[in-house]
Parts: structure tokens; sequence; C-alpha cells
């Protein structure tokens, strides 16, 4: 299933405004909540509910992240990230937040909607695996 970044209304804002260093010194987390950022979700900390990581094996940062540019059309990409839960259950969540935790307060790029509630069995192992092919966005 392919999913697109909704971005907010402030990326492009915190660009300009140098907030983000995107060419791979910046580290880019992922946040889990199973309530509905809006466009208007700037930080962290406007996040409502993000669920804690006790139960997911895996850290929440991407590796490997690029910002790359061609003919006027500047790409964020980072290598697939999955994440595995253990030992309890992960969830339930709904939406998947991409957040820069170098930023001073944190500042969100986007989020994915999942579409439904997911809930990763720790028991199974269960798995989440977000590929990026064409990059987390593009900005042209």
């Amino acid at each position: 299933m392919a999913f697109t970044l909704n971005k907010t209304y402030f990326f492009t804002l915190d660009l300009g405004n140098k907030v983000h260093s995107l060419n791979a010194t910046d580290t880019l987390k992922l946040a889990f909540t199973n309530t509905a950022p809006t466009t208007a979700t700037h930080l962290y900390s406007d996040i409502a509910s993000p669920l804690a990581l006790t139960n997911m094996a895996t850290s929440p940062a991407l590796t490997s992240v690029t910002w790359t540019q061609s003919t006027g059309t500047a790409t964020l990409g980072s290598a697939t990230w999955t994440g595995t839960s253990q030992t309890g259950n992960f969830g339930p969540f709904r939406y998947i937040v991409i957040y820069n935790d170098s930023a001073a307060s944190k500042n969100v790029i986007g989020w994915y909607d999942y579409t439904s509630n997911l809930t990763l069995n720790g028991t199974n192992a269960d798995q989440i695996i977000l590929a990026f092919a064409t990059g987390i966005l593009t900005d042209a």
C-alpha cells in the first residue's frame, strides 16, 4: 500500500528559517499516534498522545537521510525503515509522524495516515516496513 506524506504548513517556512539541515546532519525520527495530526501540527509537542517506544525493538531514527535536487525539485530520502515489536504489543496507531529531532523544538515535517488502526503483536515480533522508494517528499 502506497502512502503520501501529509506535509505540515510550517515545513516550507521552517526551511526558509534554517530550522532543518536535511543533508544528513539532522536526525529525523518517527512518532506513532492514534490521533490525527493536522497541517497545523508544527512541533513534536503538538502530537497528541505519541506512543511510548517501550515495546518497539527498533530505533525511531531514519538512516541514510538525503536531500538532493534535480532541475529545481528537491527530494528528501531515507533508507527503508523496519520497526519490529518485542515483548508486548505496540499500538494501536494509525498515524506515523516524521519530525526533526535535531531541531530545538523538534519540528514536524509531516505524517502518514495508515487509514486504519494497527497494533504490532510483540509475541509474534510483528513488523511494519516503511520503504521510501521515491523519497519521503519532494519540494519544487
